[in-house]
């Protein structure tokens, strides 16, 4: 694949300054590196991406094949190919790259699951928490999430499994080891099925000891004991758990009522077996359900990105999230002494390509060459669009000054921000809109 820069629009980059990096209302999306590299219009839907898997074993139809010695691989990015370029511009974009590790094919605690790589790990905790270190520091990654679906207690579900306190240990060492020895600043999260993560359950009091190492979980609401696509947030029908009440347990257990630590999981199209595919409408309804219960959330996430064609999905969710998004950092003070005049109509100047506020400045959409695309973003509340710098700025730093349609706009150099972030990303090349 050419490097993602020379596909990626100037949009994206000046779209992903205005999310640099808010820690709340996520969208998350996974990305099987053995699927197609998304999109533009898809990565600019997204906060998070986490690169999907980094595993110990090869590929095989009946049964995967097992390293003995727990042998960790650098993983492909996307396509099944390094693609280093894509991880570069995502940074430059200001979103956060993570690497997974795991997932179903290392071994899964559901019947028929013949896979068992992760009992080769058992034990070889140092060395787990040494390799995936030094991957997310060759690849420049910002951490790590743990997506451990197998066994971890003795006979769980009838398995005859009898390796629950070697399992346990490995999960607790290696979200302390990461924590410690990933550089400065890393994340370090766990994705568990929504049934281990049960009051009572082991998975669930492993991650209460060592909660202070981990900076948010993100629940499989899928595929368990959970429909929150078919049932909502706060309903659950057919004997089901109500999504709420576990979320809500979790909130409080884990975390201290924190409820940006706690990321909402949901399943485009691979759960249809268990009728857990939700669809954007439907995921965006349970978004709604949650913010009329929490005034600041961890957000969304979704497997997986070859999915979410052309960022319809995500985008249709973002709608829930975009406003509040930032509200961890809480808002600055309103200037209502100084107004800001608003523009007449939302339009874009003649001939203008970039980002142009709304009226009232609160929104923003994409102009291209004078023409308006209808997709429209929020900025976060206390936030205002500078059409100047491109981003969301504090109100009371935005003239939000009225622009007549069809009036010509001054396109001779392009904003300073994004001209450094170029030039940093590329330092050899010229651009002919930077000074």
């Amino acid at each position: 694949m050419a490097r993602l820069s020379y596909l990626l629009p100037l949009t994206l980059i000046l779209a992903a300054l205005n999310n640099i990096v808010a820690e709340d209302n996520r969208m998350i999306a996974f990305l099987g590196n053995w699927q197609a590299c998304p999109t533009a219009a898809q990565l600019s839907e997204y906060t998070h991406v986490i690169i999907s898997f980094a595993v110990s074993y090869t590929w095989s139809p009946s049964k995967n094949i097992c390293s003995q010695t727990c042998e960790i691989a650098t993983p492909p990015i996307c396509n099944n190919a390094p693609n280093p370029g894509l991880i570069n511009d995502l940074h430059a974009a200001g979103k956060k790259v993570l690497l997974s590790f795991g997932g179903a094919g290392m071994g899964g605690s559901w019947a028929g699951d013949v896979n068992d790589c992760w009992e080769y790990c058992f034990g070889r905790e140092t060395q787990v928490v040494d390799r995936l270190t030094q991957i997310v520091k060759d690849l420049k990654m910002d951490g790590v999430d743990i997506d451990y679906e197998y066994f971890y207690a003795d006979n769980q579900n009838g398995s005859g499994f009898n390796k629950g306190t070697q399992a346990i240990n490995f999960l607790s060492k290696i979200t302390t080891g990461l924590k410690s020895k990933l550089p400065a600043g890393s994340v370090v999260s766990h994705a568990p099925m929504d049934a281990d993560l049960v009051k009572g359950s082991k998975y669930l009091t492993m991650l209460a000891s060592v909660k202070s190492s981990v900076d948010y979980i993100l629940p499989q609401y899928y595929n368990g004991i959970t429909r929150p696509a078919v049932d909502g947030f706060f309903k659950a029908n057919g004997g089901r758990v109500v999504t709420a009440d576990h979320y809500k347990y979790l909130v409080d257990y884990l975390f201290g009522g924190d409820a940006t630590r706690v990321v909402m999981g949901f399943c485009i199209s691979d759960c249809a077996g268990t009728g857990s595919n939700a669809l954007a409408a439907q995921a965006k309804s349970v978004m709604n359900e949650i913010n009329t219960a929490y005034s600041c959330h961890g957000g969304a996430f979704f497997w997986v990105a070859a999915h979410d064609v052309n960022g319809k999905w995500s985008s249709v969710v973002n709608e829930a999230l975009e406003s509040k998004r930032g509200c961890s950092h809480g808002s600055p003070p309103t200037n209502p002494d100084n107004p800001t005049p608003p523009p007449p109509e939302d339009c874009c100047p003649s001939g203008f390509t970039g980002f142009y506020p709304t009226k009232n400045c609160g929104s923003y959409f994409y102009c291209q060459n004078g023409v308006k695309n209808n997709n429209q973003s929020s900025c976060s509340s206390g936030l205002l669009f500078d059409v100047n710098k491109q981003v969301c700025n504090w109100s009371n730093l935005v003239t939000c000054a009225p622009v007549t349609c069809g009036a010509s706009e001054n396109t001779s150099t392009a904003p300073r921000i994004v001209c450094n972030v170029l030039k940093r990303m590329f330092p050899t090349r010229q651009f002919r809109r930077c000074p």
